[in-house]
């Protein structure tokens, strides 16, 4: 879908009131931190009354494993579970608006000095959020969607993912020269000690980038996870 089409898609969205006015997240790249968006197009939409949405535009990518039901089904998880944005609108197959996250994504920079110690009151504020994600309940949507044979400790798709880099022949593959035997083992090793446990949420995509995180002015630090892609 083209930048105009999305666009034009959101901006239609039955959720608006009159004057709501959509603007590409790159006119608040800077004050955000934000990145571009990797599998989706990403608006601004601002009420006349200045509350602020996030939207996303994107549709299906098989290869990937990315589908809107999945991530339309872990947003409303992650928000229950409060580490989350609430979800404002959401539409199949192409649309999610979650409330707008005040703050500022982090950098890897930011993310390595955290967990080297420089900043513990930030690792704070991650883990804290991390623990709450993966203590929340598993969504039924999304158990619903895990096909037969999936690995038990990682996403359904990987090993979609691991062949469609291979077929490709993507430059990078010598990173996945020992994956099979990593994979045979950690499978084991969570058959063994976890089989009993129900299955966990968990994000997959914890890029620093998808940790938004409020200072506060210098008080208490919180981080809110987004992108449950």
């Amino acid at each position: 879908m083209t930048t105009n089409a999305a666009l034009e898609r959101a901006t239609k969205l039955s959720c608006w009131s009159p004057g709501t006015q959509i603007a590409p997240t790159a006119d608040v790249a800077d004050e955000l931190g934000l990145g571009c968006g990797r599998t989706n197009q990403n608006f601004i939409a601002t009420a006349p009354d200045g509350t602020r949405s996030f939207v996303r535009v994107g549709q299906d990518l098989p290869a990937w494993g990315v589908t809107r039901v999945k991530e339309q089904a872990a947003a409303r998880a992650a928000a229950a579970a409060g580490i989350g944005a609430p979800v404002v609108h959401a539409e199949l197959p192409d649309v999610l608006v979650t409330a707008f996250v005040d703050g500022r994504a982090l950098t890897e920079a930011q993310v390595h000095a955290a967990a080297s110690g420089v900043d513990e009151r930030l690792l704070r504020a991650i883990t804290a959020a991390i623990r709450r994600l993966h203590a929340a309940p598993l969504p039924a949507e999304l158990a619903e969607l895990v096909p037969p044979g999936a690995p038990a400790w990682a996403p359904p798709d990987l090993a979609r993912w691991i062949a469609y880099a291979r077929a490709g022949a993507y430059s990078r593959l010598p990173l996945l020269d020992e994956c099979d035997g990593v994979i045979e083992r950690a499978e084991k090793f969570v058959q063994a000690r976890w089989k009993a446990e129900s299955p966990r949420f968990c994000h997959f995509d914890l890029l620093a980038d998808n940790f938004v995180v409020n200072d506060d002015d210098g008080g208490e630090v919180t981080v809110t996870i987004v992108d449950f892609e």
